[in-house]
């Protein structure tokens, strides 16, 4: 778990004690490092826990002409496989991890990285030549992203509570959230309990320029539920067993110990089962 902030303004200088005051907040999410890059039209952070690169994996990270920055939290299940393809389509890597490879995707494919990428993430890439800031949530929505915006700010972070280190936060509820959460016992995406702040739902990516403008989130990926296929149960087993191998396997790439909390049931014994095996 690591954690991620930014801000970007229109009207006025970010200041380092801003975006210090938000890594901050949320240094519980990473106790190994820190680190925070200022532009010229806002800032970005981060607090890391290290799990892959130890040593070369800090953050926030750039290309080789520092044009492209990203801060980033989560694990990219598949980033070696992705390494060979970039590194063969000429991008220079200056470390070994997940966190790089976004970096050169990004450059080699833009947004269409996201269709490539298997694992769960946070991000926030901010391209200085395009002058803008590209931020995604994964497939799910394991990794949280929050974000506030107003006529001259654009703020993201990995918790909520980090937002109220931007002096443009308002302490305004939505009503409208509030009832929800009194029906459903949570606030559905997009909306939190603060006007202004969202949450990027699960699967989304949203751009945000330095002129201030906001697009709309777009959707890279959804369930398909209705692909009918006829198999026999021997084939449908043999296929859950390789896919829950494949899956296990890719979350087992990591630099330090690791552990799994087994309640003993069909899942987690299965997990564990095939942990073992690897």
């Amino acid at each position: 778990m690591c954690g991620i902030t930014g801000i970007f303004r229109t009207n006025k200088p970010v200041t380092e004690k801003e975006i210090t005051g938000m890594t901050d907040t949320i240094a519980h999410r990473g106790p190994d490092g820190y680190g925070i890059k200022l532009f010229d039209k806002g800032a970005i952070g981060h607090r890391r826990l290290s799990i892959i690169d130890l040593e070369t994996g800090k953050q926030p990270m750039c290309n080789e002409d520092e044009t492209i920055w990203i801060t980033f939290n989560g694990e990219i299940y598949n980033f070696q496989e992705l390494f060979i393809q970039l590194k063969n389509a000429g991008h220079v890597f200056k470390t070994k991890s997940d966190t790089e490879v976004l970096v050169h995707g990004y450059e080699q494919w833009g947004t269409g990285l996201l269709k490539k990428l298997r694992g769960m993430f946070a991000f926030s890439i901010v391209d200085t030549k395009k002058q803008l800031v590209f931020s995604a949530r994964d497939h799910f929505g394991i990794k949280p992203f929050y974000y506030l915006k107003t006529s001259t700010c654009f703020g993201f972070a990995s918790e909520l509570q980090a937002l109220r280190n931007i002096d443009e936060f308002i302490y305004e509820p939505d009503l409208k959230a509030v009832d929800e959460y009194l029906w459903l016992q949570y606030i559905p995406a997009p909306k939190t309990i603060f006007k202004n702040v969202f949450k990027l739902k699960p699967a989304h990516y949203v751009i945000y320029h330095f002129d201030g403008r906001l697009e709309e989130p777009q959707q890279f990926w959804d369930v398909n539920f209705f692909k009918k296929q006829i198999k026999t149960e021997k084939e449908w087993l043999h296929e859950l067993d390789d896919i829950l191998r494949k899956s296990v396997e890719a979350h087992l790439v990591s630099d330090v110990p690791f552990g799994a909390f087994l309640s003993g049931g069909i899942d987690s014994t299965l997990v564990v089962s095939y942990m073992r095996k690897f």
